[in-house]
């Protein structure tokens, strides 16, 4: 079940659906760290679908902080949450 950004919680998926070719990703939300004064919010994710990136050396990074206005575009899906 959809659920708005701002009841996002760990467990929960972030997606992006392609507008011209449908393609489905997915990011599975591990942690969200709120940031105080003068300090950005991140959100710690994960892929569902795809292989992890790799850095420079190859080295895979399975995880991954976002900056939090970043994911205020994607839906925010709760899996095993009836309507």
């Amino acid at each position: 079940m959809r659920v708005p950004n701002e009841k996002m919680a760990p467990g929960h998926l972030l997606e992006y659906r392609c507008p011209k070719f449908g393609l489905v990703f997915q990011w599975r939300i591990l942690g969200i760290y709120l940031g105080a004064t003068r300090q950005e919010s991140l959100i710690e994710v994960e892929a569902v679908f795809q292989s992890p990136g790799t850095d420079s050396a190859g080295a895979a990074y399975p995880k991954m902080m976002v900056p939090e206005p970043m994911t205020r575009g994607l839906s925010v899906i709760a899996p095993g949450v009836q309507q």
